[in-house]
C-alpha cells in the first residue's frame, strides 16, 4: 500500500494517506524540500519514489532514511 509524504526543511517527514493531495501541506512559510509516495516492503524498509505534481517536487533516496527513523520512533 502506498502512501505519501513530504519533507520540512530537508530533515521532517509528514506522513499522510493517499487521498490527501501534497499541496495540502504547501502552506505558506512552510518549507518543502521534496515530495513523493512511499511504501513499505515486506523487509521493513521503506522505498520513496515518484513526485508531486501539485508541489512540483520529486522524492530523493534520502528521504528513506528520514521517514524509517521517523516511524522507528513512532514504535517505541
Amino acid at each position: 500500500m502506498e502512501h505519501k509524504y513530504v519533507i520540512i526543511d530537508g530533515r521532517y517527514p509528514v506522513l499522510f494517506p493517499s487521498v490527501l493531495e501534497h499541496r495540502q501541506f504547501g502552506r505558506a512559510g512552510v518549507n518543502i524540500t521534496s515530495a513523493g509516495f512511499f511504501t513499505i516492503l515486506q523487509s521493513g524498509d521503506i522505498q520513496v519514489f515518484g513526485e508531486s505534481q501539485t508541489l512540483h517536487l520529486h522524492s530523493h533516496p534520502e528521504d528513506e532514511f528520514l521517514i524509517k527513523l521517523l516511524l522507528r520512533k513512532e514504535r517505541y
